[in-house]
């Protein structure tokens, strides 16, 4: 979500594997840290990772679907070894991803012989933008979003220049929990060009959806915490499972705005549930995902929002 390192160095070296053996690949950063801990490695860059290495060692395949098992924060030092498993088939994929000798993550992959074999989906987005995407203010600071008071000590070139994602809310007030309704919290999402500002003409555009789907995981829970009077959990919460389907893999670029949908669907016994999809702004839904998160012990145990 944020860097000690430059967004422009991350994105330089996203695509740079090095080759170990004929089974694993290499990527050594520099890498993104997380929303409060920048010592813990984001989620979404796992995601995203997982997936540019699988295509680096099958370039040939298309991937419909993905699942990604975290076993435990991964550190923004050290690099990460991506290493495909046997599984005895030729539609599924599996990947283990190790730093530092251990195992951090797990991530399977269902792959289809072409493209046109992606299930295409049919969901709309749940209010559709009646406006063009600069109609929408940009959400100039990022401590806006975080839902901890302790954030206020971080900096401001982390906050106000250095996010991964440019932020456009659709609705300014259920964005910041003022109403809390229980509808999906749309956002018009774009990567932060000023600070990569790097040529991304060779990234594949999907590892930006699975970074986008992680970064907005918080904003959705953020308005339930609220309706219990409660917000520390988020920041001790990180990212177990992730699950998400690809409907369409071609027709937008990295630096396309997207509109991102995300919604908390149930909380309790120390475990988030959060589905989301992503459209580009003709309306078509590129992804959608589901995602469990962990929360510390202790907050929520006997609830259920």
């Amino acid at each position: 979500m944020a860097s000690k390192n430059s967004l422009k160095d991350v994105f330089f070296a996203l695509d740079d594997f090095r080759k170990i053996d004929e089974e694993t690949l290499r990527w050594n950063g520099p890498h993104l840290g997380g929303p409060f801990f920048l010592k813990r490695l984001f989620g979404g860059t796992t995601f995203a990772l997982s997936y540019l290495a699988l295509k680096h060692m099958i370039p040939e395949i298309t991937v419909e679907k993905m699942q990604l098992n975290l076993f435990r924060p991964g550190d923004a030092e050290g690099a990460l070894d991506f290493s495909l498993v046997p599984s005895g088939s030729r539609t599924l994929f599996i990947l283990t991803v190790l730093q530092k000798d251990k195992l951090i993550a797990l991530a399977r992959f269902r792959v289809i012989p072409s493209k046109q074999y992606l299930m295409k989906s049919k969901i709309k987005p749940w209010a559709q933008p009646t406006k063009p995407v600069s109609h929408y203010p940009i959400l100039k600071n990022m401590r806006d979003m975080a839902p901890h008071p302790s954030v206020a000590s971080i900096s401001d070139r982390r906050f106000n220049n250095e996010w991964l994602f440019n932020l456009r809310p659709l609705d300014w007030n259920h964005f910041y929990g003022v109403d809390l309704s229980r509808k999906p919290v749309q956002t018009f999402l774009t990567l932060n060009k000023q600070e990569i500002g790097s040529n991304l003409e060779t990234l594949d555009p999907v590892a930006v959806l699975l970074m986008a789907a992680d970064f907005m995981v918080f904003q959705s829970a953020k308005n339930v915490h609220k309706l219990g009077h409660r917000s520390d959990e988020c920041v001790a919460g990180s990212t177990m499972n992730f699950i998400a389907y690809f409907h369409e893999i071609d027709g937008f670029q990295a630096f396309d705005d997207f509109l991102v949908e995300s919604h908390l669907d149930s909380l309790g016994h120390s475990c988030a549930y959060l589905p989301g999809r992503i459209f580009d702004t003709k309306g078509r839904c590129l992804m959608t995902y589901s995602q469990e998160s962990f929360i510390s012990s202790g907050i929520f145990t006997d609830a259920r929002l």
